[in-house]
């Protein structure tokens, strides 16, 4: 008989034990999945709250990239209110660049394709390094030709991650700026035939003079 209440109390601890014993629980941090599927800060349709609020003056040492940084916006923000800009790295001192809106709307712009250019169709023959440049950011974004080609006009760089602030590198034009003498089958020969015009010259006249003299006489 003394067995039963023995049982009973070991099966109420054991139930007391159970319920109070807090539930296992998994926690799955979002902060991952949150910062993965971030919006922009636009939303709504394509165009949305695009209205421009301030105009840029690109000055030398300017890029898109660095004109959208220091106003609050993207590069593909600025690239959609600026349709007359056909490519982003080829921006000159003097153009002018629209700022929309920071909440504007905009496309992701296609990627740029790698400049396959070694020469630069621009008139100046320099350019003078100013702060944050580097000579990829030249070459690609400032002048729109191969890193290699502005490497081989600057043979003087050494290494290309050390150019400093006022460095003058050269630009390789597409245009001669200088004259390119004639050719013919040789500069030798181009000589010859430079020295022999008044000789051809002279016998012109020499034919000349004999006709009227056979004519005189």
């Amino acid at each position: 008989m003394k067995l039963i209440p023995t049982l009973l109390l070991a099966s109420a601890s054991f139930f007391l034990s159970t319920a109070a014993a807090p539930a296992t629980t998994k926690t799955t941090s979002t902060a991952a999945k949150t910062s993965a599927t971030a919006k922009p800060t636009g939303t709504g349709a394509i165009g949305t709250n695009c209205n421009i609020v301030a105009n840029h003056t690109v000055v030398a040492g300017d890029t898109f990239s660095a004109i959208a940084s220091a106003a609050k916006v993207t590069v593909d923000q600025v690239t959609f209110v600026n349709p007359q800009i056909t490519n982003i790295r080829l921006i000159n001192p003097g153009d002018v660049i629209h700022i929309p809106n920071s909440k504007c709307v905009a496309p992701a712009a296609a990627p740029l394709a790698e400049p396959t250019a070694t020469c630069s169709n621009g008139t100046a023959t320099t350019y003078t390094v100013v702060a944050g440049d580097t000579l990829i950011i030249i070459a690609k974004e400032k002048l729109g030709i191969t890193l290699p080609a502005l490497q081989a006009a600057n043979p003087q760089i050494t290494d290309p991650n050390k150019i400093n602030v006022g460095d003058v590198l050269n630009i390789p034009l597409c245009k001669n700026q200088g004259t390119t003498p004639a050719t013919g089958s040789g500069g030798k020969n181009s000589t010859t035939k430079a020295v022999q015009m008044p000789t051809r010259r002279e016998t012109v006249f020499e034919i000349e003079a004999r006709s009227r003299r056979s004519e005189i006489s």
